[in-house]
């Protein structure tokens, strides 16, 4: 990771994320498994993968030695809130979706579908957002030259 840099992992995992969401957005009733479902799920799995992983060690790293157990602590449950207000957004736009597609007489499984098509497109909202930060907040080791770390003194 050292070699890679930790903001080159988080865009890549970012991307990848994107481009699973994008592929599983393709989702329909007669969508093949080897060719939609499979590789979208590989491409989420590998970007949430290296997402987390990355943001852990910038994280913990960011932390004062005897602050690193702490901020260890805080990153592991930050993705678990984190994901509590997508799904608070994500799931009721994909029941909005079916039950118009209901309304319009859609068969059963084609009004899922395309709730689940509008979820994955919307996810594409929070990939743009993932992205941005990492691009606005997080440095790379050569844009710190010069900045020294300081750590507070005392009990905090």
């Amino acid at each position: 990771m050292s070699q890679i840099g930790t903001k080159t992992i988080l865009l890549t995992g970012m991307c990848a994320f994107g481009i699973g969401a994008w592929w599983l957005s393709q989702l329909s009733v007669d969508a093949h498994y080897w060719r939609i479902i499979l590789p979208g799920s590989l491409f989420v799995g590998i970007g949430v993968a290296s997402v987390i992983v990355a943001a852990a060690i910038s994280f913990t790293s960011a932390a004062a030695p005897q602050h690193q157990g702490l901020a260890s602590g805080l990153w592991n449950t930050a993705p678990q809130v984190g994901t509590s207000p997508g799904l608070a957004l994500l799931v009721p736009l994909a029941n909005a979706f079916t039950q118009k597609s209901l309304a319009n007489q859609e068969h059963t499984l084609s009004a899922l579908v395309a709730g689940y098509q509008a979820a994955f497109i919307a996810s594409l909202g929070f990939v743009a957002i993932g992205l941005l930060s990492i691009v606005l907040f997080i440095r790379k080791p050569s844009e710190m030259q010069g900045i020294e770390k300081s750590y507070p003194q005392g009990p905090v």
